[in-house]
Parts: C-alpha cells; structure tokens; sequence
C-alpha cells in the first residue's frame, strides 16, 4: 500500500534513507506517535519528498514506523515483541522499544539542552523555521508529541521505535558487541555476512535533505560522519569499518569489527546538536586513542 513503493521505493532504500519519507506533510492528529497503525497508514499514502533512491535523507521518526510495519507484515509480531523475544531476552539486555508500566519507576528523568546565547545555529534548526519545510514537519507535526513525553509512561510504553527506546549504555554497548562475536551472532539467528554488510556504504550524500549537512549510512546504521570545517553541523567520528546510531542530546551506539570495540553513551542532561556533540566525540576519541590509533582523517579514525 505504501505509495513509495509504487513509485519504485525498496526496502534496501528504506534502510539506506533514501525512500523519500522523511516526514509527513499531512497534519497530524493528537496522539498520533502512540498509534502505530494511524502513522503506517499516514506513511502509505505519503507522496515521497523526492523520487525514490534519487536523494539522501534521513528518516527520523518515520523509520521507526515503516520499519515497524514491515516487522508485523512479515513476522506477525510487533517491532518491540520481536526486539524482547528475539534480542534483549536471549543477550539479557535491559533495553526496551514499548517500556513495560512496571519498569517505568526505574526510569531516570532526562532534561533538555538549553542553547547558549554563543551557540551555533544549526541547519537544522534554521531550517525548521520554514513552515512546510522537512524539518518543520519533523519538528513540529508530530501530533503534540514532545520531549517531554519521554519522562512519562504515557510515552514511553507506546512502541515509538525511533524515538523512545529505553535503556542503559551497557545494554546497549552489549547489543551492538554481537558483531564482534560469532557466537552471540549465532544466537540471535544472523551470520558474519551480516556483519559484512553493515559495514559496506549505502548511501552518502555532501547535503542530506533532512539533516543539511554530510552523512553517510549503511543498511540501518550511521556510518562515519566528518563535518568538522562546518560549524553550524555536528560530527559522529568512528572507523571506516564500524557502524552505529547517535541519538537527540548527543547519545550514541557503535561497533568497530577491526577494531574489535563496541561502545554506547547515554545521558540526562542533553546536549547540544543533532548528531554527536563534542562531550560525546571525546569519548569515542578516547577509545580510539586508548587503542593506539593514528587520528582522525580522510573522514574516520585510522589505525
């Protein structure tokens, strides 16, 4: 049903940002982050904001539905069931995508940054101000969803899967370890080939039509992403091989195969920018330092 498909989106471009959905120009009814089935149908009948494959861009919290609705077609459960059945309870990780009520009083509050009057203005936000923009449609119709939703139940029990995970940085660091082992790959049913995969470009763009700045992915992940000579845009500095995901505030996930690393970052207090902010890059640094790598260049850390 979905509409991008019908104009020659695939799933290898839904996994790669390149599907043309983005976000959803359609105004969004109260709640509408907490229905899957409403955003799945509001996606199927989405126009894509540009042809299918022709751009990059990434997919903020759209992902997270299109990807949702595909895990229901295909395996019969939700995305959160299959992530519990099939992840977080065969690797013991306290790491939830639909929060069960009774876990919600371990929760720890998260606040918002609050920009300085010497910060930067990103593109991002520049862009936002834009009504009909992509990213005034990603910020602001969401359906009256906000950051504040995510100190709550009501937020966070919903399966909002990419924007309302839940969990810790060890959870997560042992998560994305799996592709340094074979063994624990094996356990949740994928190969080395997998890993293989995740390594391999996708797609790269020098202005994602989301974010407006450089970015780089593979199959569902965040490759290595250089925009130091730009200040109005962030960073996420890790090897050519490895792979991850940043999150709001400056969190971050990643597994580096050569290196033979995984590590993630989480926060309360937020911090500034989209991708990675310096706070969080220091300490992807100094695990790469710790290693005896080289530095930073040709757009990645280097042994």
């Amino acid at each position: 049903e979905l509409e991008a498909a019908r104009q020659g989106g695939t799933l290898r471009m839904m996994l790669a940002h390149t599907l043309g959905l983005p976000a959803l120009d359609s105004k969004l009814r109260t709640g509408a982050y907490n229905d899957h089935g409403y955003m799945a149908a509001q996606l199927a009948k989405q126009q894509p904001f540009w042809a299918p494959g022709t751009r990059v861009g990434y997919h903020p919290i759209t992902f997270g539905y299109l990807l949702g609705e595909l895990v229901r077609r295909v395996d019969g459960r939700t995305l959160g069931q299959m992530f519990a059945e099939d992840f977080a309870g065969p690797l013991d990780l306290d790491l939830f995508i639909g929060l069960p009520e009774a876990a919600f009083e371990r929760v720890a509050p998260i606040s918002a940054y609050r920009p300085a009057a010497d910060d930067p203005v990103s593109h991002v936000n520049l862009a936002s101000r834009r009504i009909g923009s992509i990213q005034n449609l990603w910020l602001f119709n969401s359906g009256g969803w906000s950051l504040d939703a995510i100190n709550s139940a009501e937020g966070l029990v919903p399966e909002i899967p990419a924007a309302a995970g839940v969990g810790n940085a060890r959870s997560l660091a042992a998560l994305l370890s799996i592709f340094n082992t074979p063994e624990q790959l094996a356990l949740v049913g994928l190969s080395e080939l997998t890993t293989k995969r995740l390594q391999a470009v996708t797609s790269a763009t020098h202005q994602d039509a989301t974010l407006l700045t450089k970015t780089r992915f593979s199959l569902g992940f965040m490759k290595s992403m250089d925009n130091r000579e730009d200040p109005a845009a962030d960073n996420f500095l890790i090897g050519e091989p490895a792979f991850g995901h940043v999150g709001h505030g400056g969190s971050f996930g990643f597994c580096d195969p050569q290196a033979g690393i995984a590590a993630a970052y989480v926060m309360n207090q937020q911090g500034a920018g989209v991708l990675v902010n310096q706070r969080g890059q220091s300490l992807i640094d100094a695990c790469y330092q710790h290693l005896g790598y080289s530095g930073v260049a040709a757009g990645a850390w280097l042994p």
